[in-house]
């Protein structure tokens, strides 16, 4: 077999320099203007003007969620992930992007169930009825199967799986499938990060009434029992 020639990109997961240090890097070594270089997608530009242009592009939730519960796990699994959805955008990182309004699409079905299930005294739904019902426990079930169930039970409505859906399917292009070009990458993360936010919103209820925050009783309930909500 004869010798080929390919062209490579030497060291692609190394911080640029760091070879020539065996002992590791030192913060002398490693100014914030090349810590971008290295967090932002080769080949994106990683000077202050080019990372507000693409913080401006992703924004795009407007005044949709001003505020939020402040829950460890509602943060952790639905405002953190989308904060940093939109953080991954703006380093050029928009796969990741995508994949973290996955997360929180997923989280938001799975949380959106679990507090309908749990606003009477007893579950509705307990695991071995959800079995026989559904075929598995809710929170196991594949994110297309489980907004049916949402939709089915009058959970959510129509515009909230407009959203799951368009997430599922940019995910699915992305995530799934090798034959998937990139051209249009940039502006498919926008547009998971416009359809997270406003699963996000529906599902917790979010709106404003003269200054107050309001949520669905459901969530006032499910941070009442989180010791996070109390009456006033």
């Amino acid at each position: 077999m004869s010798d080929s020639l390919v062209e490579v990109f030497v060291n692609p997961l190394i911080f640029f320099g760091s070879e020539f240090r065996p002992n590791g890097l030192t913060p002398q070594d490693t100014p914030i203007h090349s810590w971008m270089g290295f967090l932002c997608a080769p080949g994106t530009p990683s000077d202050v003007p080019a990372l507000v242009d693409r913080y401006n592009e992703v924004s795009v939730e407007k005044y949709l969620l001003q505020a939020a519960p402040n829950e460890q796990r509602l943060l952790d699994r639905l405002i953190w992930p989308l904060r940093h959805a939109k953080g991954s955008y703006v380093l050029g990182n928009y796969l990741g992007s995508i994949a973290l309004c996955g997360l929180v699409a997923e989280m938001s079905s799975i949380l959106a169930f679990d507090m309908r299930n749990e606003l009477g005294e007893e579950p509705e739904w307990s695991e071995p009825r959800q079995i026989a019902l559904f075929g598995s426990a809710f929170e196991k079930l594949g994110q297309e199967r489980r907004v049916k169930i949402l939709k089915e039970l009058g959970i959510i409505d129509a515009s909230a799986v407009m959203h799951f859906e368009a997430i599922r399917l940019l995910r699915r292009k992305y995530l799934h499938l090798w034959s998937s070009d990139h051209e249009s990458l940039a502006a498919d993360a926008v547009k998971c990060v416009g359809a997270a936010i406003p699963i996000v919103v529906a599902v917790l209820g979010i709106s404003f009434d003269q200054g107050k925050l309001m949520l669905k009783p459901e969530v006032l309930k499910y941070l009442t029992k989180h010791g996070v909500a109390s009456a006033a």
